[in-house]
């Protein structure tokens, strides 16, 4: 059999899930369809938490299957999709991303079939041409917190030659990169989000990883990298992100994310908190710095200067701003839980009661 019957004779399940997505739900969809993969081969799954938009009416007409997630929290949602799909390859897409790359899945699993890695990555974020400023901003530094930690942008000019500087230990052809992480290494931010691709045989087959756990979806990388730490990164294949309709909406993630990470660390998608038990014990002396960094300013304006420099973007000087506040959230929410304060978990990117 011909490596193209190999590829077009292997099903794919994208998990997508949504919570009243409407605005960027088709855009997302439509770039599934457009897809040169044969579409015969490709299953949605479209995982949600209760929208009371036309998410569902927009799922229906693109022929996606449709799950009910009760839980509504997103990281549910894509454990839910993982247990219900029968296929050997896995794709997360949010509702809030979109293919550029009309190749993107074919080049994806192509990669696979002739590496046979675990874990398989985009090459990168766009900005959507109509996106408020703040997605430029998203997509150079994600937060003040995880660029401090994890020293990566997700930008797609910069991703891949930021991972090579990171990781040096590599190899590379026309199509793609291999990463192969070292135990010394602490391991990329990745997440099921952004077309990542999974293979769902070698997932089952890490060794104490039950995919009914709950935290298994934030870890997930990290558990497969144990196994097989070996990472694969398409190039040419972007995800176009719509991150934050307003830079409000960016500020009440960062919050989110603080609370979360401070008072609910036990449920899934709270990011560091999450991976904390599986990083190098120097991940954990690192994150105590952050606070210096803000509060002193000057490094965080070294980053900025650096990333506009590199970038050309403006832009990047919010990283100074942003950083300071993110410190105060952290301090102040460190405050309230030696208190014994609990605040309410709000919903993602909404307002704090």
């Amino acid at each position: 059999m011909s490596n193209l019957s190999v590829l077009e004779s292997i099903d794919v399940t994208v998990v997508m899930p949504t919570l009243n997505a409407e605005k960027t739900l088709q855009s997302s969809l439509a770039s599934l369809k457009c897809q040169s993969y044969p579409q015969e081969k490709i299953h949605i799954l479209i995982v949600d938490g209760g929208s009371t938009d036309s998410t569902k009416r927009i799922a229906q007409k693109y022929g996606c299957t449709i799950l009910h997630n009760k839980k509504i929290q997103q990281e549910y949602g894509k454990q839910i999709g993982i247990q219900a799909s029968e296929s050997r390859y896995l794709m997360f897409l949010d509702a809030d991303e979109v293919l550029e790359n009309k190749d993107d899945l074919k080049r994806k699993i192509d990669a696979f079939v002739e590496t046979d890695v675990p874990f398989l990555w985009s090459s990168g974020y766009k900005k959507p041409p109509d996106a408020p400023f703040i997605n430029e901003y998203i997509n150079l530094f994600s937060d003040p917190f995880a660029f401090f930690m994890y020293r990566v942008s997700a930008d797609y000019q910069l991703y891949i030659p930021s991972m090579q500087r990171r990781y040096p230990r590599y190899s590379e052809n026309s199509q793609r990169l291999i990463f192969r992480f070292s135990e010394l290494d602490q391991l990329p931010l990745l997440d099921l989000a952004a077309g990542a691709m999974i293979d769902q045989q070698k997932l089952q087959m890490v060794h104490g990883l039950n995919i009914s756990k709950e935290r298994m979806i934030p870890t997930c990388f990290q558990q497969l990298m144990r196994h097989d730490p070996r990472l694969a990164i398409v190039k040419d294949c972007p995800v176009i992100h719509y991150s934050a309709e307003t830079f409000q909406t960016y500020i009440y993630k960062l919050c989110w994310r603080v609370i979360a990470n401070i008072h609910y660390p036990s449920i899934p998608g709270t990011g560091f908190t999450n991976r904390a038990t599986l990083q190098k014990s120097r991940s954990h002396l690192k994150k105590y710095l952050f606070i210096p960094y803000a509060l002193t300013i000057l490094p965080a304006t070294i980053d900025a200067f650096v990333m506009a420099i590199r970038t050309r973007k403006i832009i990047a000087f919010l990283q100074i701003p942003l950083s300071f506040l993110t410190a105060i959230l952290i301090l102040y929410h460190a405050l309230l839980r030696s208190m014994g304060i609990r605040p309410a978990l709000p919903t993602y990117g909404k307002k704090t009661d």
